[in-house]
């Protein structure tokens, strides 16, 4: 870009400003804080110097690289730009330009060399990374930046990310973690300690009395302090990639690079799985304490209830009701209408098998399936014992008179029997 689109363009020339400014002077205190942010630039891979070279007519000059400006990324900065201590004891940054004019082709001359320092926080030089500017507020504190269409799905999800980060106003991970931290070192200072009180408010002043009775446990606060050490400690290893589970043997040990200082991550992820190591640091100190051993005699009376239910209802399950299905065809001329219902999947008793018994009397009879899902009865045997009858009573003995008898035949004719007695007398007596 020309470098005289610096309002201060005059100031500079005349060498009493090093500092150039896009907004007249009259409009800059509508976007400036007079803040002072301390920066590490440099140490980010977002971080790029923007290097213009012109000549003393403020004409922009091209490079040996056959560009119009140089973009030197994070690896290379180093190269040209030095941190040094100032005669008042402050910290400066100061700039090789001769070796920066050189590198970019330039051994001679009066020249101007602009420089601006940026940290990406969307697009970048990349043609495909590139957003154009839409609007500016009238305030100039607004911007409505869009992104350009690419066919790279993989800068499309960068460049997506970039935006939502903006949106969301996620800071860099640096930034939050040292919030983290300080929060936690800020409650060991102020909260710690009233956590006994606060059991004691809660529970009653026995209640550490019952921890040292019940568990074994003597010295509370020290319990206490102890885990929110291994926590402390814990967080810290978590938000500087190194194994951060207590239980583990890599705790304390480099790890996977899970957080870079100058990306982005989710909030509210990490305050959940700092959660989950305060858990942990929980548990792993709970170990030394003993266990009371609770042994259950008698089943409770809710869960015998229960037990009883489900004992009745498989009880209930396990009788067999006979079933008999039939279908009923109207058939409005009168005439017989006959239903086939083998595609119903019904599998019907063959006709003549013995479905149960029954008894009518002292008379037994049968219940037979009749093969369409029906039955029918029929007489198996008359004065049945199974029903129930008991013979007359014939005696003993052997040489005649009204109480001795002889069974003379008993046909069984399969309809019943015929018994037949003699007395010794010559007279005989049916029995059916």
């Amino acid at each position: 870009m020309s470098i005289k689109k610096y309002t201060n363009i005059e100031d500079i020339n005349n060498k009493s400003s090093n500092e150039g400014q896009f907004l007249q002077k009259d409009d800059l205190f509508i976007v400036s804080k007079n803040e002072i942010e301390t920066t590490d630039f440099g140490s980010c891979k977002y971080d790029v110097m923007e290097v213009s070279v012109y000549d003393i007519s403020n004409n922009l000059l091209p490079q040996k690289s056959g560009n119009n400006i140089s973009y030197i990324k994070t690896d290379d900065i180093k190269n040209y730009l030095y941190e040094i201590t100032n005669k008042g004891g402050q910290k400066e940054l100061a700039i090789n330009v001769e070796k920066l004019l050189k590198d970019v082709g330039y051994t001679n001359g009066i020249l101007k060399v602009n420089i601006n320092f940026v940290r990406y926080k969307v697009g970048s030089e990349d043609t495909l990374e590139r957003v154009w500017i839409e609007e500016i507020s009238p305030s100039r504190e607004e911007i409505r930046i869009l992104p350009l269409k690419t066919k790279f799905e993989n800068i499309n999800s960068k460049t997506k990310k970039q935006f939502k980060d903006l949106t969301l106003l996620n800071t860099e991970f640096k930034y939050s973690k040292n919030t983290l931290l300080n929060t936690i070192n800020s409650f060991e200072n102020t909260f710690l300690e009233k956590i006994d009180s606060s059991l004691e408010t809660k529970f009653g002043k026995d209640f550490l009395n019952i921890l040292k009775k019940d568990f074994g446990l003597n010295n509370f606060s020290f319990l206490r302090t102890k885990i929110f050490t291994d926590f402390k400690i814990s967080v810290d290893y978590y938000l500087n990639n190194k194994g951060y589970d207590i239980t583990q043997p890599n705790y304390g040990k480099p790890s996977l690079i899970r957080f870079e200082n100058c990306d982005t991550y989710d909030f509210n992820q990490m305050l959940s799985e700092i959660r989950t190591i305060l858990f942990s640091s929980v548990d792993f100190n709970l170990k030394s304490l003993k266990r009371r051993n609770i042994e259950t005699k008698q089943l409770p009376k809710e869960f015998a209830i229960t037990e009883l239910k489900k004992q009745i209802q498989n009880n209930l399950e396990s009788f067999s009701t006979f079933a008999e299905t039939k279908v009923n065809v109207y058939s409005p001329t009168g005439s017989v209408a006959i239903f086939d219902d083998s595609n119903l999947g019904i599998n019907y008793p063959t006709k003549g098998v013995l479905l149960s018994t029954l008894c009518k009397g002292y008379d037994q009879y049968g219940k037979y399936a009749d093969g369409s899902g029906g039955s029918y009865e029929q007489l198996i045997e008359t004065n049945s014992l199974s029903c129930g009858y008991t013979p007359p009573n014939t005696g003993g003995g052997s040489g005649g008179g009204s109480g001795g008898g002889t069974v003379v035949r008993d046909p069984g004719t399969g309809m019943g029997r015929e018994i037949i007695y003699d007395d010794g007398s010559g007279r005989r007596e049916n029995i059916r």
